[in-house]
């Protein structure tokens, strides 16, 4: 014989641990948020033992929410007025200093060889400014934080 106070009792708990975590999930997610402090920008010379073009990133920050998808966009105008927009997801970096291979990071198949070798050339001198800008997510408006680097924040 089934014993129907028993279920309801069994139903009404397990009712309560799923609102339990959907409340939670609601919580962590309103809060999952990135917070940058500070970030510092550096064009390393080249060096032949080396391949590629190496950039040193140093993004401090925080709080990322495991809903939240970072992403870091880097305009470069160079003296020539040159204006080159780049990209790269916080996945690929770490927190604080990140030695980044700029030609791998941010060119791909579409890129032409002009734009390529351009990049592979660019030094601190050539610059004219460097901004780069956060957004929390690449799928909102808007970015959480900006900073511009001079030829003089570069070396």
């Amino acid at each position: 014989m089934i014993n129907y106070r028993n279920m309801k009792t069994s139903i009404k708990k397990k009712l309560n641990l799923v609102i339990n975590f959907l409340f939670i999930l609601i919580f962590f997610s309103s809060c999952s948020k990135i917070e940058v402090k500070d970030s510092s920008l550096k064009i390393l010379p080249y060096n032949e033992n080396e391949r590629g073009k190496f950039w040193e990133i140093c993004i401090n920050y925080n709080n990322i929410g495991f809903s939240e998808k970072p992403i870091a966009y880097f305009e470069v105008v160079s003296k020539n007025n040159r204006h080159q927009t780049y990209s790269i997801d916080f996945i690929h970096l770490k927190q604080r200093c990140n030695k980044q291979n700029v030609l791998v990071s941010f060119t791909n198949r579409h890129t032409s060889s002009e734009e390529f070798e351009w990049l592979e050339k660019l030094e601190p001198k050539d610059v004219k400014y460097i901004e780069l800008k956060i957004k929390s997510d690449y799928r909102k408006t808007g970015f959480i934080y900006k900073k511009t680097f001079l030829e003089s924040d570069l070396d």
